[in-house]
């Protein structure tokens, strides 16, 4: 299972940063951080709290993955954050 996620982070990753032309490890990370959460679903959480957990990974963990890569890519091509802020 473990060889199942890693091997779809890897792709999940690859079709991100080839079009953004930047490597991150956002899409990765967020793949392989759904392992733990699976055994601490499966250990401690029974019923609708396993499955509110889940979804709750998914609704919050993706759009935060697109937002770090949006971040990572205006910082990349625009400059700075802050250099548009005025003090």
């Amino acid at each position: 299972q473990i060889a199942v996620f890693f091997l779809s982070a890897f792709f999940h990753e690859y079709l991100v940063s080839i079009p953004l032309k930047m490597f991150r490890l956002w899409a990765f990370l967020g793949m392989m951080l759904q392992i733990p959460l699976a055994y601490f679903v499966g250990r401690f959480l029974r019923g609708n709290y396993g499955n509110a957990a889940v979804w709750m990974s998914l609704i919050i963990g993706q759009p935060t993955a697109v937002l770090m890569y949006v971040h990572d890519y205006y910082v990349l091509h625009y400059g700075s954050v802050s250099e548009g802020v005025s003090a």
